[in-house]
């Protein structure tokens, strides 16, 4: 088995570490924000009849449980880049940790015919890394590739080693 003590992520909207990712999450947070002011305006315009209360209210729980997630998500970069979160790092296999990012997002991907292409390097990879934030980062990263892959269409994970000095090897998660 192979050890790899640096990662990198990527996706088709960029590297989990870039500074626009701020700006990507306070834009959902807007759009959250601007889809639950629609549905409070469309529940006044019915004239708050109880039809039209349920018919909203469910876009609305949808949109409100969204928004907790992308401010989870930001609570937890600001803690991270604070220090006051301690990541249990540890030795674990790559090939687990893809598993449950794709297990956690199964239903959608079935649900939207969507062809799931992982390609991972044949010999087994352990990285020395907390394991939950790790799959929580691929999680939200394969969350954003199945919401934005067309019905019908591919979704691709590969992981590939890219060599480094003094023979060590770097992991290039692309999604």
């Amino acid at each position: 088995p192979m050890r790899i003590s640096k990662w990198r992520c990527s996706s088709v909207f960029g590297d989990v570490t870039d500074e626009p990712g701020w700006a990507e999450a306070a834009e959902g947070a807007v759009y959250v924000i601007g889809a639950t002011e629609s549905g409070l305006e469309l529940i006044r315009l019915a004239g708050d009849t109880p039809a039209a209360v349920e018919q909203v209210r469910t876009v609305m729980q949808r949109q409100v449980a969204h928004m907790v997630r992308l401010i989870d998500d930001l609570l937890d970069v600001s803690r991270i880049t604070a220090g006051k979160i301690q990541l249990q790092r540890q030795l674990t296999p790559l090939a687990v940790m893809i598993n449950s990012a794709v297990e956690a997002h199964r239903d959608p991907i079935t649900a939207g015919r969507i062809q799931l292409d992982v390609q991972l390097p044949d010999a087994p990879v352990w990285l020395d890394v907390d394991a939950t934030r790790f799959v929580q980062v691929v999680s939200n990263v394969v969350h954003n590739a199945v919401k934005f892959t067309g019905s019908g269409g591919t979704l691709t994970i590969r992981g590939e080693l890219e060599p480094r000095a003094h023979g060590a090897q770097e992991l290039v998660l692309t999604i």
